[in-house]
């Protein structure tokens, strides 16, 4: 059954709070490219032995089908993963290596893949994750290794009590539904984004109200143990 869906959402940081993410982050998908790195350069030795012609199609039907486990990329889609064993994009000539990517050390980190987006940026003061709408185009994004990971991290996240924010989702479905409540949270972060959370709001407070910060404690030892937390993924 299709649904055209679509999710986006905006997690408020601190510059201490941006800098320790992306140190972890960096880490995390270098290691992601160089693992897709090493699949590529078997599979560049696999398909030296295929007629020129027929290549490509190799290295597609490789990555894309579900019999190849073992060729599973993390960070890259497989059409320009493609392309780093080819010496031109329209040549069925072989490079001698795989070409590297590498992520930049410095700045705003930025990652995308098929509708999604992740932004980790300082002069934003945060990171920012948006999914196009499109059809399952939430479900591809996380499914996606590299947004699993950032997920994984946020959970483990420190937040400051005034950080955090909420991830919305909406889909064709609840658009029609009767009600100005046309999307719903699929995660929350932090203080502030408990705040949203509980109000149902897209903008988070200026401040927390007075003995919040209790409260919240309160509610993450719930979450940590499992009780009383709900989320669509």
């Amino acid at each position: 059954m299709s649904c055209y869906e679509t999710e986006s959402g905006f997690i408020r940081l601190r510059p201490s709070s941006i800098r320790a993410l992306r140190e972890r982050l960096h880490t995390i998908f270098s290691d992601g490219l160089a693992h897709d790195q090493h699949l590529l350069a078997q599979l560049l030795e696999r398909t030296r032995s295929t007629p020129a012609k027929h290549r490509r199609e190799m290295v597609l039907e490789a990555l894309y089908s579900e019999s190849h486990a073992g060729l599973q990329l993390r960070m890259a889609d497989p059409c320009e993963a493609t392309e780093r064993l080819f010496v031109r994009r329209d040549s069925n000539a072989l490079r001698r290596a795989p070409r590297k990517e590498s992520l930049p050390a410095r700045g705003d980190l930025v990652l995308s893949r098929d509708e999604a987006v992740l932004v980790l940026s300082r002069s934003e003061g945060g990171l920012r994750w948006r999914v196009e709408e499109n059809n399952r185009s939430v479900e591809r994004a996380r499914s996606w290794w590299a947004a699993q990971q950032l997920f994984r991290v946020l959970e483990t996240h420190p937040f400051h009590r005034t950080e955090g924010g909420v991830i919305w989702y909406s889909n064709e479905y609840t658009r029609d539904e009767p009600g100005p409540q046309m999307a719903t949270i699929s995660n929350w972060y932090g203080p502030l984004g408990l705040i949203q959370f509980e109000n149902g709001s897209d903008m988070p407070p200026a401040r927390l109200p007075r003995g919040f910060e209790k409260r919240y404690e309160k509610v993450m030892r719930s979450r940590r143990s499992g009780i009383g937390w709900r989320r669509r993924y």
